[in-house]
C-alpha cells in the first residue's frame, strides 16, 4: 500500500523534482559541513562584494563571507526550526481538534472561540510581537510559530473528526467501555491521520516561510548565525551594487516553499 501510494505521489513530474528538491534540502541541512568550501562566518573585509565567480560560485557580501556557504549552513536552522514548530503546532492543533470534534458541547465552544481569537490576528503580527516581548532565540521562535499553526490545524482535525464521531466503531468503543483518550488516539486519529499528514506538509511550508520572515524582521534567528531571512535582511541596503546576496537566498527560500507546498496539494488531491 505504501508502493501504490508513492507511486501515485511521484506520477507527476513536477512533484517528483518537488520531491527532490525538499530531500536534497534536507540531505544538505544534515551534510552542510562537509559541503561548504568556506567557513560561513569567516570574513575576508578585502574580499566584499565579490560577484559570482569561481573561488565564490554565489558571490560574498558586505562583510566578505561566502554566500554559497552561509546557504548551505542556514538550512539547517530554518528546518529545524520549521519541523520543530509544525511538529508541536500540528500536535497540540490535532489534540484539540480532537478533543472540540468528540466532545462538542460546550468543550467544542471554549475551545473553538479561543482558537478563533488567536486567528483573528495576523500570523507575522502576534508573533512579532510575542517574540519582542520574550527575546529572540530559537526555542521562543518554535514555540510561538507552533502556537501560531495549532488554532488552524485544530479546525481541520475537528472537521475531520466530525465526520467520524457517530461511526460504529466509535460507538462499539464506547459500549466497550474504552475511556475518551482511547477513542481518541486509538479510534479516530489513525482514521484521520491522512488529514493530519496533509496538514503537517502544509503548515510546514508555512511555518518555513513564517520562520525566514521573522529573521528578516530580526525577531528570528541572530547574528552571525547563517540563516536565509537574516541573509535577505541583511543584504537589503546593499542590492544595488550586490544583487546576489538577496536574490541567493530569496531562490532557497523560495525553492523549499514552493516545493513543500506542491507535494502538499499533490497529498491533498491524493
Amino acid at each position: 500500500m505504501i508502493g501504490t501510494r508513492l507511486r501515485t505521489l511521484l506520477a507527476s513530474p513536477g512533484v517528483t523534482l518537488a520531491v527532490a528538491v525538499v530531500l536534497g534540502w534536507l540531505a544538505i541541512a544534515v551534510i552542510w559541513p562537509l559541503l561548504v568550501p568556506y567557513g560561513p562566518t569567516a570574513q575576508q573585509l578585502g574580499g566584499r562584494y565579490a560577484p559570482p565567480s569561481a573561488e565564490h560560485w554565489l558571490g560574498t557580501d558586505n562583510l566578505g563571507r561566502d554566500v554559497l556557504s552561509r546557504i548551505l549552513a542556514g538550512s539547517r536552522s530554518v528546518l529545524i526550526v520549521g519541523l520543530a514548530s509544525t511538529t508541536l503546532g500540528v500536535a497540540v492543533g490535532t489534540t484539540l481538534g480532537l478533543v472540540a470534534g468528540f466532545y462538542r458541547g460546550r468543550v467544542d465552544e471554549l475551545l473553538m472561540r479561543s482558537l478563533d481569537l488567536l486567528m483573528a490576528f495576523p500570523i507575522i503580527v502576534i508573533a512579532s510581537v510575542i517574540l519582542a516581548m520574550l527575546g529572540p532565540s530559537r526555542l521562543n521562535l518554535v514555540l510561538v510559530i507552533a502556537l501560531m499553526l495549532a488554532p488552524y490545524n485544530a479546525r481541520v482535525v475537528r472537521s475531520a473528526v466530525l465526520s467520524w464521531r457517530d461511526r460504529d466503531f466509535v460507538a462499539a468503543a464506547r459500549l466497550r467501555g474504552e475511556s475518551g483518550a482511547y477513542i481518541l488516539f486509538r479510534e479516530l486519529l489513525p482514521n484521520i491521520m491522512g488529514t493530519v499528514n496533509v496538514e503537517f506538509t502544509m503548515r510546514l511550508a508555512l511555518s518555513i516561510f513564517a520562520v525566514a520572515t521573522l529573521s528578516f524582521l530580526g525577531f528570528g534567528i541572530q547574528p552571525p548565525t547563517p540563516d536565509w531571512g537574516l541573509m535577505v535582511s541583511e543584504g537589503r541596503p546593499f542590492y544595488q551594487i550586490a544583487p546576489w546576496v538577496v536574490v541567493a537566498p530569496a531562490a532557497a527560500i523560495a525553492s523549499l516553499v514552493v516545493a513543500i507546498n506542491v507535494v502538499a496539494q499533490r497529498l491533498r488531491a491524493s
